[in-house]
């Protein structure tokens, strides 16, 4: 008789999920080791029935990368695990992005879109989805342990750094509306290349205050629409805003996704944002920068597939790494 199986789902809420890639950090670094040495630092034996689930919950908040003998705490659990609770917007995004990369988390808020569920209509979808019981109640726990948890640290931010947090909600807001469909960051048409008669001719909106730009690309058109008179805050929201579309939509086109950004001293919104094709490029720019003495910060976004080799010499330069 076939045993029945539930889907797949981390056996350990987020919380409990950091301290044990916490563990492999301290014994090993970035280091690249066997599965089995990684579970011995968590305090198993070797690879088990214990420490198997706890290997996959991991595997599935995106805390460790590789396989086999060339497993290692990835790049998100470092921006992590080295910043303390409340103190860095790179450790916040890298918490958002663990807390809702197994796939069952998203799919729970996608369900229940209209708000914070109840647990009754959580265990309620997981059964329904062929989860045995046992299952849907430690799937459920860890759910809420790891948005208590993300819900603790986004609090902390915000006390700690106001101006910051602000960034980061905008941050946020860009995520929800493009996953929601009410902004594309490319057009969906890829035949339309020029600008369709709709959206150059003056319409209502423009007869009521506000003004409509429009980019022909050859996917289709980019359309802006915003008001005729701006105020200098609302300006500096708009430019903060359009920052942080620009590079979510770099990221997504995959093009120089090696970049660097400069800030004013006190400055929480970059200056200048310079993309680059390869690590050497980036370290080249890195050296000027160095060399003409400037006060500004310099922060360095490296890939996922750039080597530790890299990241030691992108650090000892001074830069901040991101």
């Amino acid at each position: 008789m076939t045993k029945n199986r539930s889907p797949s789902y981390p056996a350990i809420g987020l919380k409990e999920a950091l301290a044990r890639v916490g563990m492999v950090y301290a014994k090993d670094h970035l280091n690249q080791v066997p599965k089995a040495v990684i579970a011995e630092h968590m305090g198993y034996k070797g690879l088990s029935g214990a420490s198997l689930p706890i290997l996959s919950a991991l595997n599935q908040y995106g805390l460790l990368e590789g396989r086999g003998d060339e497993t290692r705490v990835s790049q998100r659990a470092l921006n992590i695990v080295v910043h303390e609770p409340g103190s860095s917007g790179e450790r916040l995004r890298a918490m958002r992005e663990a807390a809702f990369s197994p796939d069952l988390f998203g799919e729970i808020v996608e369900r229940f879109r209209g708000g914070n569920p109840s647990d009754a209509a959580i265990r309620a979808h997981l059964l329904s989805a062929r989860f045995i019981p046992s299952a849907a109640d430690t799937a459920l726990r860890a759910y809420r342990e790891t948005t208590g948890l993300l819900n603790a640290e986004e609090e902390a931010y915000k006390s700690a750094n106001p101006a910051q947090a602000e960034l980061v909600e905008m941050d946020e807001a860009i995520d929800e509306t493009i996953e929601s469909g009410r902004m594309q960051l490319f057009p969906a048409s890829t035949k339309q290349k020029q600008p369709s008669p709709q959206a150059t001719r003056p319409d209502e909106a423009e007869r009521s205050g506000m003004r409509r730009e429009v980019f022909a690309l050859d996917e289709g058109d980019v359309i802006l629409t915003f008001p005729d008179s701006l105020s200098a805050a609302s300006f500096h929201d708009l430019h903060g805003y359009l920052q942080l579309f620009v590079r979510k939509a770099q990221r997504r086109a995959g093009v120089g996704d090696y970049f660097a950004e400069v800030y004013a001293p006190n400055g929480i919104a970059a200056k200048e944002v310079h993309y680059f094709d390869d690590f050497r490029s980036v370290m080249n720019f890195v050296g000027s920068f160095k060399e003409r003495g400037s006060a500004d910060r310099l922060r360095v976004h490296l890939p996922s597939r750039s080597t530790d080799e890299e990241r030691r010499e992108l650090a000892q330069t001074g830069a901040i790494p991101t």
